[in-house]
C-alpha cells in the first residue's frame, strides 16, 4: 500500500514539475505561423554557430508546418544523410576516420544560400552528431496569456520524438530567457 502510494505521489510531482516548465511556444517564419506546446529544458545546451544563441529543438513533423514545400525536401534529405554517415561510422572499426567538427567554407556558403544550416552537437551516447536547422524571425514563449520573452532563433529539426506523451513539441533552451531583443542577429 505504501509502494503504491509513493509511486501516486512520485506521478503528481513528475505532473507538476512538467506544468511548471511547460510554455505556449510561437513561431513564426517566412510568412508562416504554428503554435506549440515547449518545455523549458536547462540541460539543451546546444548553441548555434550562426546566432551564438541556445536553438530551440522541433520534432520534424512539427517544425513541417513552418517550413516551404522545398524545406521540406531538403531537410528529408539531410536527415537521411546523417543517418547514413552514423551507420557508417558504427562499420568503422578503429576509428581513423573522425569526423570534423568543423565545416568547409563552401558548406558555410550553401547554408547561407538555402537557409538550412547542419548544427552539429554532442550527448551522451551521440559524439558528432547532426541536425538540420532552420532561423525563425520571432519565437515568443507565452506562460499563462503572458509574453515572458520574443526573440529570433535558430530551430534544431530532430527526427526523434521529444515527448513520449506528446505532452510537448518543442525544447527550449536553456538561454530562452536570458536573451536581450538587441542582441539577435540574422
Amino acid at each position: 500500500m505504501i509502494f503504491l502510494w509513493k509511486m501516486k505521489k512520485k506521478k503528481e510531482n513528475a505532473t507538476q514539475i512538467s506544468k511548471t516548465y511547460t510554455y505556449e511556444v510561437r513561431i513564426s517564419r517566412k510568412g508562416r505561423k504554428a503554435v506549440y506546446k515547449g518545455i523549458y529544458d536547462s540541460g539543451n545546451l546546444l548553441v548555434s554557430q550562426i546566432t551564438g544563441q541556445g536553438v530551440c529543438i522541433i520534432q520534424k513533423e512539427q517544425a513541417a508546418k513552418l517550413l516551404l514545400p522545398k524545406e521540406k525536401s531538403e531537410i528529408e534529405q539531410l536527415h537521411i544523410q546523417f543517418s547514413e554517415e552514423k551507420e557508417e561510422k558504427k562499420r568503422e572499426k578503429n576509428g581513423k576516420n573522425k569526423q570534423q567538427i568543423e565545416q568547409p567554407l563552401w558548406m558555410w556558403a550553401k547554408q547561407f544560400q538555402t537557409g538550412i544550416y547542419v548544427l552539429q552537437y554532442s550527448t551522451v551516447g551521440k559524439k558528432n552528431a547532426k541536425m538540420p536547422g532552420v532561423m525563425a524571425e520571432e519565437i515568443v514563449v507565452l506562460k499563462d496569456g503572458e509574453v515572458l520573452t520574443r526573440t529570433k532563433g535558430m530551430l534544431g529539426i530532430s527526427q526523434e520524438e521529444l515527448s513520449e506523451t506528446k505532452e510537448f513539441f518543442v525544447l527550449l533552451p536553456n538561454d530562452i530567457f536570458d536573451r536581450e531583443e538587441s542582441s539577435n542577429i540574422l
